[in-house]
């Protein structure tokens, strides 16, 4: 069988413990064979440019040295594309965004949601408020994320039409925030709260979806990236990702931790539990992703002293022996 790709005239780099590349183990392999997206061949130049056939590219690394990919061990790559909608407004100040705001909204038809990501709290000089920006949105909708992945801000408009009134409750540190008067002030601390939020912006059209993501992945190859642990598995992913693999789409090696919510039931544990093993060619269902505090920005972060604003001191689940129960049932899942 003829290779896909050959790369020679390299110092190879296996990084194994008895690699010929170690100093007095013997010879260094210098060249690799690609065949259907595998290592195929991993030898000295004349052995492995044998493998060659008419179509086969050749590289020649000029010496260089040819290392395994890289692997990035916390990533939100497919839920990313969700949360990196519309604008990047960071290190913008107030009047900043606001501009930033008003360009974006006076491109997009009157209907339209406005979106942003990336926001700095810093960026206010007192509590974070949604309808700070509504005089430069033409009564369109906003959701915003911001830098720390823990908090989302709506104005009133996007807060109605997600019918988030103040009074909802949540099985976990999350918080709508109201002001003195019980009316929501726009900011949504933690990610079920958020998620309220950004389940009401008209779904991102699927091929547009695929087409971001195979960008993502290229850049990522492009720096030396080609593994990563995705630490927010949910299921419409694995459909997604199976759905790019058949495509041929998939250029990163994906080890997927599904996301396990404080308000999950047993009949969500269950489901978590039968996706294990779940896989592709290049991705894999292994790994549990939960967590007990947030983040200090929002004051959900679980320290061992409270914050300078007297926060921080209980832990985001809030059953506890729940946490513990759940946690060894996934453990004696394997």
């Amino acid at each position: 069988m003829t290779a896909d790709l050959i790369i020679h005239n390299a110092l190879v780099r296996t990084m194994e413990s008895a690699a010929p590349e170690r100093p007095g183990s013997g010879p260094a392999s210098t060249a690799v064979a690609v065949t259907g997206g595998q290592i195929t061949a991993v030898a000295g130049d004349a052995d492995v440019l044998a493998l060659a056939g008419p179509d086969t590219r050749v590289i020649d690394a000029g010496g260089a040295a040819l290392v395994p990919g890289l692997i990035d061990s916390h990533m939100h790559p497919i839920w990313g594309i969700e949360l990196t909608r519309g604008i990047d407004l960071y290190g913008l100040d107030l009047e900043g965004i606001r501009d930033a705001l008003a360009k974006e909204a006076a491109r997009l038809p009157e209907d339209a949601w406005v979106c942003g990501w990336n926001l700095d709290h810093n960026a206010f000089d007192g509590p974070l408020r949604g309808d700070l920006f509504d005089d430069v949105l033409g009564g369109r909708p906003l959701a915003v994320v911001l830098y720390d992945l823990h908090t989302g801000l709506g104005n009133p408009a996007a807060l109605a039409a997600a019918g988030i009134t103040g009074r909802e409750t949540f099985d976990d540190a999350s918080l709508v925030v109201v002001d003195e008067q019980g009316v929501p002030t726009g900011e949504l601390r933690e990610i079920p709260a958020y998620l309220l939020l950004l389940d009401a912006v008209p779904p991102i059209p699927q091929d547009e979806y695929i087409q971001r993501l195979q960008s993502l992945f290229s850049t990522l190859n492009g720096v030396g990236i080609t593994s990563a642990v995705v630490m927010d598995g949910r299921d419409k992913h694995l459909d997604l990702l199976a759905d790019m693999e058949e495509a041929g789409d998939l250029t990163v090696q994906l080890h997927i931790a599904m996301w396990h919510q404080p308000g999950d039931g047993d009949e969500r544990v269950a489901q978590i539990i039968s996706q294990l093993g779940r896989s592709g060619r290049g991705w894999r269902v292994q790994l549990i992703k939960m967590f007990l505090d947030g983040v200090i920005e929002s004051g959900t972060a679980w320290l061992n002293e409270p914050d300078t604003c007297g926060t921080g001191t209980h832990s985001f689940w809030k059953d506890l022996d729940r946490y513990e129960e759940v946690t060894r049932r996934y453990v004696e899942a394997g």
